[in-house]
């Protein structure tokens, strides 16, 4: 059985598809057409069909009929859904595309809105051509364009329900084509769809991989998407062919710029593990045939470096046990010079004693007198050692250098200040800082580099941090000094000398080579990053220590491990040089409620200035945290720090989420 409402817009349909006499009327006879049973099509509550169905005589009774019915799937009703909330066409397609609450309820629907006097505007679409998820109903990812047609309410068929259909089964021509996808897009996906793999990035591409996968990219089978192309576009051959090559010429405009991560590349290289070993494969060969005397070379540096570590190792084994023999040494002569010290001391005290007693009794002082010249006493002088000295070259070498990378092709160029900060904080990732304070850190580093501003950094990973500092600024190339051992003025004279701008010093705090800083850090055009693994430590110093280098703390933005794996960059020959435009200055108020000396307050200032000139994007936050905050705790000054960071009036405004950070540092306040 079926619904009123169904059998009056079944009926509808009837008037168009119901056999007629030859006078082309309704034949009178058969009373039981009020009814059609169900046999097959759709059972979905709701929805709207069309069944082709005939009347023959009942055999049994030729008074009444039996109805034949059947699903006709050629031909599917038209539902009308008109929406109020848009005006024009182009809201109603923008509306579809984000989805709108409706459920339809045929195969076919024409969403339209009222455009003016008893005129409706819409466009129709079938059921493949929409998603309908969770009773929201909006057009499928590959609907490129639909038809638009102008109607009035005349032409609109409207049940009991609340439900509208249009009242012919044909909607005739369209107005227009609305095109939802430009061609371009259109054919970015036929594109896309041809390579159909699985697009996910990756970074650990190598520049033949890269190279390799442009020539597979220009292998596509052309022909083939120029046909799709030409149908999904309504076009001629020639126009999808243009089409495809204007697609192509960004493709590869974008693949030949500085960017490596391609998403087509990388999703086909990564897709398929046999594709990657092949091309690993294809391009070890080619690049080994093409670099064979370049390898030959390398492996003769290669042996030559062996043998010289060799050497050095040999060298150092030897240094070593020198060193653990004087120090045994030295020991056993402390130890006899004890020694003889507290015979002095006793003799003197007996000396001392004889000659009290022998003023209390003037007989026996000339006694002993007499006697002591009888048989002189004679103290053989025990030999002194001799005095240490300051070594001028130890048998170890306390500084070395590490040469740069030779080959500039794995190299990032640098042409900006803003290069140099991108690849640091790329770098210091690889040094264990965590992101947000990435590129913050590069810039602070960069902006003691170019003062020259030597920086005591404390804390874990420190070494880590001007290791991957040095390979993004000078392609791995800067000293290393270790103060071990005694102060050697010719250790010193070695700084610089193979052309080394960046210089860590290693143990300085827990060495005599301390109260000699001002001779290590005597060239100026040298950065000197000194290196100390606690932070507890520092605040044992004397305050003056600052006055030579600044402290900064690596505990607050370091949160893993470091991988020691720097690619690193260096200065094009373009690179712009920073000049500080004249009458920069920057003065942080907070300092000045720290009881620093005017010296180290404008060291910081300047600092702090220079790092702004070169990193627009320095934030308050960042402020205190290389410049405030690592004085303040160096100095003991933190309960000064808290008053300022309380009332902002009195120097720096920070954000909520920095004071939750130093909560565990400051302690509530």
């Amino acid at each position: 059985m079926i619904r009123q409402d169904i059998l009056r817009f079944f009926l509808f349909f009837l008037h168009f598809y119901c056999p007629r006499n030859r006078e082309g009327h309704i034949p009178t006879y058969f009373t039981n057409r009020d009814k059609v049973f169900y046999k097959d099509g759709p059972s979905n509550d709701g929805f709207y069909g069309i069944w082709t169905w005939s009347a023959i005589p009942n055999e049994k009774d030729p008074s009444k009929d039996y109805i034949l019915s059947r699903y006709n799937m050629d031909l599917d009703a038209i539902e009308v859904v008109t929406i109020s909330e848009v005006s024009t066409l182009d809201d109603l397609i923008k509306l579809l595309k984000t989805g709108t609450e409706y459920q339809p309820h045929s195969h076919r629907v024409m969403f339209s809105f009222y455009a003016s006097k008893g005129q409706f505007m819409g466009i129709l679409c079938n059921t493949k051509e929409l998603n309908t998820v969770n009773g929201k109903t909006a057009f499928a990812e590959d609907c490129i364009e639909v038809p638009v047609y102008e109607f009035t309410s005349g032409d609109i068929l409207r049940l009991d329900n609340g439900l509208s259909f249009y009242r012919n089964a044909f909607a005739g021509l369209p107005s227009k084509l609305y095109q939802l996808k430009s061609p371009f897009e259109i054919v970015k996906n036929i594109v896309f769809s041809s390579i159909s793999w699985t697009a996910y990035k990756t970074r650990e591409l190598t520049r033949a991989e890269y190279r390799t996968f442009k020539d597979f990219l220009g292998g596509i089978p052309v022909d083939d998407i120029t046909c799709k192309i030409e149908t999904a576009c309504h076009c001629s051959n020639s126009a999808a062919k243009e089409l495809l090559n204007e697609f192509l010429n960004v493709v590869w405009k974008y693949v030949d710029g500085d960017s490596l991560e391609d998403e087509i590349i990388l999703s086909a290289i990564s897709a398929s593990t046999e594709l990657q070993e092949r091309t690993k494969a294809l391009i070890r060969t080619d690049w080994e045939a093409e670099n064979k005397s370049l390898l030959a070379e390398a492996q003769k540096k290669l042996d030559s470096l062996d043998a010289h570590l060799k050497s050095a190792t040999a060298s150092l084994t030897e240094a070593r046990e020198a060193f653990n023999q004087t120090k045994s040494e030295e020991e056993r002569l402390a130890g006899i010079i004890a020694e003889k010290e507290k015979l002095a001391d006793d003799v003197e005290a007996a000396v001392a004693e004889r000659i009290q007693k022998a003023r209390e009794n003037a007989a026996d002082f000339i006694a002993t007198m007499a006697f002591v010249g009888g048989q002189p006493i004679q103290v053989t002088a025990t030999e002194a050692p001799a005095a240490v000295e300051v070594s001028s070259k130890p048998d170890f070498a306390p500084y070395h250098t590490f040469s740069a990378f030779e080959d500039l092709n794995d190299l990032e160029a640098h042409h900006s200040w803003a290069d140099v900060i991108n690849t640091a904080a790329f770098e210091l990732g690889e040094a264990g800082v965590a992101e947000k304070y990435r590129s913050s850190l590069a810039a602070f580093l960069c902006a003691a580099y170019i003062e020259k501003q030597p920086i005591l950094l404390v804390g874990p990973n420190a070494i880590d941090i001007v290791q991957a500092f040095s390979a993004a600024v000078t392609g791995h190339k800067y000293g290393m000094l270790c103060c071990e051992g005694s102060y050697s003025n010719q250790v010193i004279a070695e700084i610089g000398a193979d052309g080394e701008d960046i210089v860590i010093i290693n143990n300085l705090l827990a060495s005599g080579w301390m109260n000699r800083l001002p001779e290590i850090l005597s060239q100026k055009d040298i950065f000197y990053v000194a290196t100390h693994p606690y932070a507890e430590d520092v605040q044992v110093e004397p305050k003056s220590l600052y006055g030579f280098m600044l402290p900064l703390f690596t505990e607050f933005f370091v949160d893993k491990k470091a991988t020691g794996k720097y690619c690193g960059g260096y200065f094009a020959e373009d690179f712009k040089t920073y000049s500080a435009p004249k009458g920069t200055r920057k003065d942080l108020r907070a300092l000045s409620k720290l009881k620093i000396g005017s010296l180290v307050r404008n060291r910081i200032n300047r600092l702090v200035a220079t790092m702004h000139g070169i990193y627009s994007a320095e934030t308050a936050d960042e402020d205190f945290l290389y410049a405030v905050l690592p004085i303040a705790y160096a100095s003991l000054e933190m309960n000064e720090l808290t008053e300022v960071i309380t009332d902002p009036q009195k120097g720096i405004a920070i954000s909520e989420g920095l004071k939750r950070d130093l909560e565990y540092v400051l302690g509530e306040f």
